[in-house]
């Protein structure tokens, strides 16, 4: 078995304890994903996938984050509730600002990462590659938050790696992606049911 098959394994393993911890909003998803970012990016890297290798370094990078955001607002929960902890899903409103920011960095950064794409790399998917790493910048973003909105931009995105993935015969990240997929349905479900605005 190659290596490249081997680090997709790892991510797919990674990713599925990522998924089913971040549906259940515990912090600890954080470590997973970081995990699950590491051997991407070494898999995209590998085929050439460069916006997706980048979108990785950024996972990296929101994953600290979100460990440290959501230690904050676990925090300031329990500060609210006079010191209790509470097994909730703590959810952020979505502002119409950070909204209309989102949608100008979707169609400017997708537009750019596209040409760049075309113009300096061999990227064999720049179109699919370009949506996917817009889309997810403002996905993982949104998790830090966290918005309940976060899980309907993860879906498109997903849907999006599903075909580049499968089209390159990548066929652990597919896996991975559909999983996603099916992640974000039951994870807005749940949020939606669940969730507390703090």
């Amino acid at each position: 078995m190659d290596i490249c098959k081997i680090l997709e394994i790892v991510a797919l393993v990674a990713g599925i304890a990522y998924m089913a911890l971040q549906v259940l909003q515990n912090r600890y998803m954080w470590y997973f994903n970081l995990v699950t970012a590491l051997a991407s990016l070494a898999v995209t890297a590998i085929n050439q996938l460069w916006a997706s290798s980048a979108l990785n370094l950024y996972f990296i990078t929101t994953s600290v984050i979100g460990i440290f955001s959501w230690r904050a607002l676990a925090r300031k929960d329990k500060e609210d509730n006079g010191g209790k902890e509470e097994d909730r899903i703590r959810l952020v409103r979505l502002t119409l600002k950070a909204g209309l920011i989102s949608a100008a960095v979707a169609v400017v950064g997708g537009v750019g990462v596209y040409f760049l794409l075309s113009n300096t790399t061999h990227d064999p998917s720049p179109v699919a590659d370009a949506a996917t790493m817009i889309l997810s910048v403002i996905a993982a973003w949104w998790l830090t938050r966290p918005y309940k909105e976060q899980w309907i931009v993860w879906l498109v995105a997903d849907v999006i790696a599903i075909v580049m993935y499968a089209s390159q015969g990548l066929w652990g990240m597919t896996a991975l992606f559909t999983l996603y997929v099916a992640s974000c349905v039951v994870g807005y479900i749940h949020w939606r049911k669940q969730g507390v605005y703090v």
